[in-house]
């Protein structure tokens, strides 16, 4: 996995020779699928995520908790905030919502859940509940807002920070009772739930989240939702999430947008990369849905799903409508020899796109080297970048421009204990701010710096 570098991205307004920084972040929260404890706690790749969100605990109709298998998981729980993570409980899920239909709609009942909420949280060192009511009808919307704003005063009057975050359909089929303008005072973000497009459900096959809607279909698509929730729902761009699936469909079907048979059953992106390995398959790019899909040779089977490539272009969709971020279903579908090709390609997405990781900078700074502080002569370009090591180590220092470009490679080379320097003659960039990144196996430091000609 390439390295990752911890800048932060700025936008620069000058001003006799002044310069202002404002730095982004983008969350990415996490499914954790329990029952399946994978991958193993230890072997999650944090630095690729700000939020785990475990699945599931639900609600009784009287407003006592109930358990899958795996929940609470302490060793997920631990790692994640050892790794400066805050980590979700979340309540609910498909087949799994039933009791909160009778206990949102009896106080006493609320008041019982909210209080186990409470217990659980303290309890377990959680940092937020989730909510994945799927779905309330009718007055049930007003039920579920009455809950999250008791669940909100609840938590302000313990003094404590805990998030409160939905699950949210994608459309107004199931979402036209969720009283989102009522709620938004109270919830700190919106996951929408921008997968499953297509399934058993569908008059013909079809991608299982696509981009951008095909004219040869009318079953909805990411830009849609995304457009429907903050255009219609009037909810805030920066409180909601895209949903990223790690997980395809499959059909029984000749091709894309036609009649199908059967099941349609759902396949991890690893189970989908296995299919790939046995052969038989062709692999096809839908330019319209911006999604791949596989079409056996016989064509009698298809797949549908999203690789490094379609997560990338919905990742950089989130920030070309100023989204708050990524949320993903789920991290167990996305193990590949140990790695987690599709959590790495949003990450380094973000990395790229804004010049900053989804990390914790001060966690990552290695022991054994330092970067210094560099403040270049605004008129003369040349400058010196001084480093300093406690152990023999290999270094690679690299200059990015403001939009993450590599522009040159100063350094690639062992280096002795000591403090070392190298100079960088920026006479032929442009006026700017730039960032110089040391790295080495030990981890990542970067500095930036202004130029001004």
């Amino acid at each position: 996995m390439q390295k990752n570098l911890y800048i932060i991205v700025v936008f620069i307004s000058f001003l006799f020779g002044a310069a202002q920084f404002i730095s982004a972040q983008s969350i990415v929260a996490a499914y954790y699928r329990s029952w399946t404890n994978l991958p193993p706690p230890d072997k999650i790749e944090f630095n690729n995520l700000t939020h785990i969100i475990q699945a599931f605990a639900f609600p009784d109709t009287d407003g006592s908790i109930q358990y899958l298998s795996g929940v609470p998981n302490q060793a997920l729980i631990q790692a994640a905030h050892v790794a400066n993570k805050k980590i979700l409980l979340s309540f609910g899920g498909m087949g799994l919502s039933d009791g909160f239909g009778v206990m949102t709609a009896d106080s006493v009942y609320r008041k019982n859940f909210i209080n186990n909420v409470v217990n659980i949280l303290s309890i377990n060192n959680y940092d937020g509940i989730d909510i994945d009511w799927e779905y309330p009808s009718n007055l049930q919307g007003i039920q579920l807002t009455v809950l999250v704003s008791e669940l909100r005063q609840k938590f302000d009057s313990l003094n404590n920070p805990w998030l409160i975050t939905l699950a949210v359909p994608p459309t107004s089929y199931y979402g036209q009772n969720f009283q989102y303008e009522n709620m938004i005072k109270y919830v700190d973000w919106f996951s929408i739930l921008t997968y499953g497009y297509h399934g058993a459900f569908s008059s013909h096959s079809g991608p299982n989240a696509p981009l951008y809607q095909s004219p040869l279909d009318n079953d909805g698509a990411v830009s849609f939702s995304v457009g429907y929730m903050y255009y219609t729902r009037k909810i805030p761009q920066s409180k909601l999430l895209l949903g990223i699936p790690f997980y395809g469909i499959q059909f029984n079907t000749a091709g894309l947008y036609k009649p199908f048979l059967g099941a349609v059953p759902e396949l991890g992106f690893s189970e989908i990369m296995d299919t790939i390995q046995s052969g038989g398959w062709n692999y096809y790019w839908d330019s319209v849905s911006s999604v791949p899909y596989l079409q056996n040779i016989n064509n009698t089977s298809l797949i549908s799903f999203d690789d490094t490539m379609s997560v990338r272009l919905k990742t950089e969709y989130s920030f070309s409508k100023n989204l708050g971020g990524i949320m993903v279903w789920a991290l167990d579908h996305d193990i590949i020899n140990g790695k987690e090709p599709l959590l790495e390609s949003i990450a380094n997405t973000i990395k790229n796109h804004t010049g900053t990781s989804v990390e914790n900078d001060s966690l990552n700074v290695p022991a054994s080297f330092n970067l210094y502080d560099n403040y270049p002569n605004p008129f003369n370009p040349s400058t010196i970048i001084k480093f300093s090591l406690s152990k023999i180590t290999r270094l690679k220092l690299i200059i990015y421009d403001v939009m993450g470009r590599e522009i040159e490679t100063l350094l690639n080379n062992s280096f002795s204990i000591g403090i070392h320097s190298v100079s960088f003659d920026g006479s032929k960039f442009p006026s700017g701010i730039y960032f110089y990144v040391l790295s080495s196996d030990a981890g990542t430091i970067s500095k930036k710096m202004v130029l001004l000609k």
